[in-house]
């Protein structure tokens, strides 16, 4: 008996001493950290945004005294450049966006335009309709920013276009869009007053060489309170992102022309084929105040 009692008080005393472990570790585990989940939100990249940067005045050069439309390029650094895509070719050719032999006279990049310095520049068709100029794209690159703005009661659009390397071009003035960029612009905020800031594309739309971007540019004239004479003309401006330009070498200069525009524009003039200089060299300048005055073109 004496045996039997002792041998059950030991395994009483087994049990509660297990049971006292099993409890001081689950306590343990139980008072440990634990795992939160990630509730952060995440933005829908999809959807474009309105970018608020810098003015950068381009106007519609109409005669004999230009009317002044406000803009304001990107100053986001271009996807190419950041991501370092490839390579450009050297050296970097563009194709011509028009038919040349319809210009009448061209604007000159980087110089004084009605009082403000405009980076882009630009071809005028005096002896043509705004719907009897086509637009196309002169290299292949992908749609990153644009914009819609009224002018005297008509739609503008403005598109920029980016190589993967890291060049840029911008397109303005363009009245009538193929149904591919008229898709695209149809997103852009539609501002009530002249508000052509631009807008990105999310995710770019990639455009070959030669594709039809616009069928019409300039003005018609039929706006709200038009005159119905016709204005044709349309803007052009290349920015090379790579590196800042020779204008911008100099401290004065690049003080008080801040704009990005302004310091990567280029002299487009050298970037065509040694016949498209020709031809765009013979054509008078458009702006009868600075003629062929450019900080850019030398």
């Amino acid at each position: 008996m004496r045996t039997a009692h002792s041998k059950g008080f030991a395994q009483t005393l087994l049990l509660v001493f297990a049971s006292v472990v099993v409890l001081g570790l689950g306590g343990y585990f139980y008072s440990l950290p634990k795992d939160i989940p990630n509730t952060s939100n995440t933005s829908d990249t999809s959807a474009p945004t309105q970018s608020k940067e810098e003015a950068e005045n381009t106007e519609p050069v109409s005669m004999p005294r230009n009317t002044e439309v406000p803009t304001t390029p990107t100053k986001n650094v271009p996807v190419a450049v950041s991501n370092q895509k490839a390579a450009c070719p050297d050296p970097f050719i563009f194709d011509l966006p028009i038919d040349i032999r319809k210009a009448t006279s061209v604007l000159y990049p980087g110089q004084i335009r009605g009082g403000d310095f405009k980076a882009h520049g630009g071809f005028r068709f005096d002896t043509s309709r705004p719907d009897e100029i086509t637009v196309v794209a002169p290299i292949d690159a992908a749609v990153v920013t644009g914009a819609r703005y009224p002018v005297a009661g008509e739609i503008q659009y403005t598109l920029e276009f980016e190589d993967p390397c890291g060049i840029r071009y911008r397109l303005g003035h363009l009245l009538t869009l193929t149904p591919k960029f008229q898709a695209i612009a149809e997103k852009f905020p539609m501002p009530t007053t002249l508000d052509s800031r631009t807008t990105e594309v999310r995710p770019s739309v990639a455009v070959k060489k030669g594709e039809i971007i616009a069928t019409a540019v300039g003005l018609t004239g039929q706006g709200v309170g038009g005159t119905g004479q016709a204005n044709t003309f349309l803007d052009w401006g290349v920015y090379d992102f790579r590196q800042k330009n020779e204008a911008s070498q100099d401290p004065a200069w690049a003080t008080s022309h801040t704009s990005p525009t302004y310091q990567y524009g280029v002299c487009w003039f050298d970037w065509i084929s040694p016949e498209n200089r020709v031809k765009v060299l013979s054509l008078p300048s458009s702006d009868g105040e600075h003629g062929t005055q450019s900080d850019f073109c030398k």
